[in-house]
This record gives structure tokens, C-alpha cells and sequence, in this order.
């Protein structure tokens, strides 16, 4: 079950990361290098880890 939760927020980072750097007007590859920089400063190692940052401050809400 873990393994599948992961999964799908891995496709789901994907997803994202492009249509985030879609409405950046910056290709998917500077995304991914800029999210791989941030994550390293702030100590973060995977996805789950970023969503773990992400949504206390607000960044990331699961609102329907």
C-alpha cells in the first residue's frame, strides 16, 4: 500500500512540475533543476517529504 501512495505522488509531482513550469514560462527541465536545488537546501530527500514541507504553510492545500 506505502509503495503505491508513493507512486502516485511521484506522477503526481510530474504532473504538476509540468504544469507549474507551464504558467512559469520555463521549460520542465530548469523546473526540475530548481526543485532539486530547493529540496537540497531545505534538507528534503523525496516528494512525501516535500508535501510534509509544503502543506503546514499553506503552499500545498487538498481542498476539493
Amino acid at each position: 500500500m506505502a509503495r503505491n501512495v508513493l507512486l502516485a505522488f511521484r506522477v503526481l509531482a510530474i504532473a504538476f512540475g509540468k504544469k507549474i513550469a507551464g504558467l512559469l514560462k520555463i521549460s520542465i527541465k530548469i523546473f526540475k533543476s530548481q526543485q532539486v536545488q530547493l529540496m537540497k537546501r531545505l534538507d528534503i530527500y523525496d516528494i512525501v517529504g516535500l508535501l510534509r514541507y509544503a502543506v503546514p504553510i499553506g503552499l500545498v492545500t487538498f481542498d476539493n
